[in-house]
């Protein structure tokens, strides 16, 4: 079952001002949540796990950004710096009751502590847009963090891991004819 709630928002407070925001929030819960018990069934015994009270895999509880641009005219062109914040709560990615153990002990065992990361980007463009030449950063303040795991402890005891991306800058020139 879920159950929660999402916002996004754009707002223009002001000639050229630009907030988007947004925020998620849902609560999830196994109803009911049963399954064998792996290591006993390598040995032929049929035992039942009731996994019901875990947390739900793979899905942050709460997610959010906000974004802030402002564009500045200036006499044949434009300049917009903008700056990205989004956040992810604590995410649990095991599959297994054993990692769910591990992760109850200590979250980096089975899963990704919440986070925050920050983009920024400042573009200048022509009056006529034919020309647009922009520097951004992705991941500004080199946060490592984990956007996959597989944590299958009880019947291979793997723990493969994918990290995100780490700062990354770059320069982007647009030229329309």
């Amino acid at each position: 079952k879920v159950v929660g709630a999402e916002l996004e928002l754009q707002w223009l407070p002001i000639d050229g001002l630009m907030i988007n925001a947004s925020m998620s929030n849902n609560q999830y819960t196994f109803l009911e949540f049963s399954e064998l018990d792996l290591n006993q069934a390598v040995f032929g015994n049929e035992v039942v796990v009731d996994r019901t009270d875990e947390t739900f895999p793979v899905s942050p509880e709460t997610t959010a950004s906000l974004g802030v641009q402002y564009e500045y005219q200036g006499d044949g062109w434009s300049l917009t710096p903008r700056l990205d914040l989004s956040y992810k709560s604590d995410i649990f990615y095991g599959f297994d009751p054993a990692s769910y153990r591990f992760y109850e002990e200590d979250i980096d065992s089975a899963g990704q502590p919440a986070y925050w990361l920050a983009d920024a980007r400042l573009s200048w463009r022509s009056h006529d847009q034919s020309l647009t030449v922009a520097g951004w950063v992705k991941n500004l303040t080199d946060k490592r963090y984990l956007i996959g795991v597989a944590s299958v402890a009880d019947s291979s005891a793997t723990f493969t891991q994918a990290w995100g991306e780490p700062r990354m800058w770059g320069v982007d020139i647009y030229r329309s004819f």
